[in-house]
């Protein structure tokens, strides 16, 4: 008996994320598990950028502009791993 073509996949479907790795200050991810509860660290980081993403993109350009200027004058640089 020949298999019937089908047009669906079988399966999970896609999870339509992008997987990112990042490296937080000593500390942070502890500070970030008291906060938002244990394995819950990625959901609470990915709901602040979201909310923090579409409030920078809601600003006029020369704000925004200004604001990650400034952003990027206070925070300091991860140490090089090269």
């Amino acid at each position: 008996m020949a298999a019937l073509p089908t047009t669906r996949r079988m399966g999970r479907p896609p999870l339509r994320i992008e997987k990112v790795t990042m490296r937080l200050p000593d500390g942070m991810a502890e500070r970030i598990d008291a906060i938002a509860g244990h394995n819950k660290r990625a959901a609470f980081v990915r709901a602040l950028l979201l909310r923090e993403v579409a409030r920078l993109e809601a600003l006029p350009e020369a704000a925004r502009a200004a604001e990650m200027r400034a952003l990027w004058a206070k925070t300091p640089s991860p140490p090089s791993t090269r």
